[in-house]
């Protein structure tokens, strides 16, 4: 795997830790869930603001795209799969 690839995975993976301890890793209710998705559109919203600056900020953009993946996994960790199909 290029090292560019293995970065994104490793922050991708740290900020999944980061909210787990936040927003816990169980099972969800369908408030949660709901919730769960809220969360992954604001990291959109945030990410898309980063881009429509004037002035852009590489390192912000990363920041970013690197929170809206690390929800989107942790929404289909939590939400689609269950424990036993998805031990990462």
């Amino acid at each position: 795997m290029s090292s560019c690839k293995q970065e994104i995975i490793e922050l991708m993976l740290a900020e999944v830790g980061r909210a787990d301890i936040k927003y816990h890793d169980d099972r969800m209710s369908p408030d949660e869930i709901k919730a769960s998705l809220l969360t992954l559109k604001c990291e959109v919203f945030e990410l898309e603001r980063e881009v429509e600056r004037v002035k852009k900020r590489p390192d912000l953009m990363k920041k970013e795209a690197i929170q809206v993946m690390a929800m989107a996994y942790k929404f289909l960790r939590d939400v689609v799969y269950s424990e036993e199909q998805c031990t990462v």
